[in-house]
């Protein structure tokens, strides 16, 4: 059962939640119940570290929107819900802080106070004007020590002199803003994994990066498309990748098709047929309703579509998964290899589709009368 609890840690990329146990696992939770007393026990059984994953996801949703993640970011863009967080934490306020978002408040002497007050002041007179570029590549520098592989956007918020929003604002992400100060993330990433594997004789396990690396397994799951997809490119170097980034940019992906004809034949999924996390069983068709405001770097693009019922909701298409489709407002595909993302909101269930890198994408042309579930 630890096997497997393994197994699944390094398919997904990220510490599982129980329903993914339940969805892609050989056992139920049930199963971990009955044998550790709790789902927490058996992760500890297993030697995966469940705080050092939510945090980093946490760090991750606060690079990506630029700013202190809120409840309700946090249950929109994280794969842990809010709740998680203060269950494991005491509050949401302790998880951030825990991620370093909110340094604690200190008493200060009177003198302390006073010349506290005169930088204040000073920093008020300055702020009419925003950081320049030079001013944030050189504290993002500043902030390059050796403790981390690399700086995150907490550190910048909670030891710099500017915030992670104001990187965001300038070049468009955290990653971004650490690569125009010439930081290689994914280089440094690969790397630690090559020292990993080098302490372990062998391919690396979540399990091992969590005890021997300088980041945890799931900021892996969350860079690459996954855990095994990290594994992959274990050897390549930063000359390399971006030899390679150069020749597939523009290129659309296999079995990711636009323009065609197909009918839709047999079953074919709804809207409440999404999977709590994990890939869709089979198809589904949609139609596209619009086209939404993309909130993070990392998402190509948001539409609005709905199902053949009407139920309408949201899919993301990942920048990473390089999916070249034409989407128009009106039209309907036919989605293979999606996956699902299902969480509670305010007493709602809350249902969207994710792209994936085998995502297969098929226009329908003719009307949508006769399709059967």
């Amino acid at each position: 059962m630890i096997n497997e609890l393994q197994a699944l840690t390094d398919d997904i990329g990220a510490v599982p939640k129980a329903p993914e146990m339940d969805a892609d696992g050989a056992y139920s939770t049930h199963d971990y119940y009955q044998t550790f007393g709790s789902w927490n026990d058996a992760l500890k059984a297993a030697g995966l570290d469940k705080q050092a994953a939510l945090i980093d996801e946490l760090e991750r949703v606060g690079a990506a929107i630029g700013e202190i993640p809120s409840t309700t970011q946090i249950d929109e863009r994280s794969r842990y819900s809010s709740g998680m967080y203060a269950d494991e934490f005491g509050s949401i306020t302790d998880a951030r802080e825990r991620a370093g978002f909110a340094k604690p408040e200190r008493a200060q002497s009177s003198e302390q106070s006073s010349q506290t007050a005169e930088v204040t002041n000073k920093s008020t007179l300055e702020s009419n004007s925003d950081p320049t570029q030079k001013a944030l590549i050189k504290e993002i520098q500043r902030l390059d020590h050796t403790e981390r592989l690399f700086p995150y956007a907490a550190d910048m918020n909670s030891q710099g002199e500017y915030s992670a929003y104001d990187c965001q604002q300038m070049f468009g992400s955290w990653d971004e803003a650490l690569a125009a100060a010439g930081i290689d993330k994914r280089a440094r990433l690969l790397k630690e994994l090559r020292h990993v594997r080098d302490v372990v004789e062998g391919a690396p396990k979540t399990i091992d990066m969590d005890h021997h690396g300088n980041v945890s397994a799931s900021m892996y799951g969350n860079f690459f498309e996954s855990w095994s997809d990290a594994i992959s490119h274990i050897e390549e170097s930063h000359s390399s990748a971006s030899g390679n980034d150069s020749q597939n940019h523009g290129k659309s992906r296999s079995g990711s098709r636009s323009g065609g004809s197909t009918n839709i034949e047999g079953e074919t999924l709804r809207w409440e047929d999404i999977p709590r996390s994990g890939r869709l069983p089979s198809q589904i068709a949609i139609q596209v309703k619009k086209r939404l405001r993309s909130q993070s770097d990392r998402v190509h693009d948001r539409y609005l579509v709905q199902d053949v019922d009407g139920t309408e909701f949201e899919i993301k298409i990942w920048d990473k998964h390089e999916i070249m489709v034409d989407w128009e407002p009106g039209a309907w595909y036919v989605l293979s290899e999606a996956r699902g993302t299902v969480w509670e909101s305010d007493g709602e269930t809350k249902r969207l589709l994710d792209s994936t890198k085998d995502l297969v994408v098929e226009k329908y042309h003719a009307s949508t009368e006769g399709v059967d579930r």
